[in-house]
């Protein structure tokens, strides 16, 4: 776990050159937006570090797409999940295609990082 503490707490879409940048604390997003033009700032999108690492060893940030893998009926599927914060249960859980948002807690051995919504969202079509 501590390992994860070491990563950013932040990544910031910067939409107008389609790039992440790392950001570590409130002051390094203060820093990044005095450093940019109007309207540059208003289109910046923050994505929070969910404090996890998928089962490939990355760590986990909002909005990351992932491959879940699961069990239903004796057989196993794979499908593409939106990471979502879960202001029902108050946690962050995976978003299916169809707009559900599942009640589990999650665990870093049934899914691998696959994109972003941000950069990637062809991949949540």
């Amino acid at each position: 776990m501590s390992d994860i503490m070491n990563q950013p707490n932040f990544k910031v879409w910067m939409p107008h050159i389609k790039q992440f940048k790392e950001v570590n604390s409130f002051d390094g997003i203060h820093c990044l937006i005095s450093q940019l033009n109007y309207p540059q700032y208003e289109q910046l999108i923050f994505l929070q570090k969910v404090e996890i690492k998928s089962e490939n060893g990355i760590v986990l940030y909002q909005d990351d797409l992932v491959q879940f893998r699961y069990w239903k009926g004796g057989k196993g599927g794979k499908v593409v999940c939106r990471i979502v914060w879960n202001n029902a249960c108050g946690m962050w859980s995976l978003m299916w295609k169809d707009g559900y948002i599942n009640n589990y807690h999650l665990t870093p051995d049934n899914y691998e990082v696959i994109g972003n919504y941000h950069q990637t969202p062809e991949l949540f079509k």
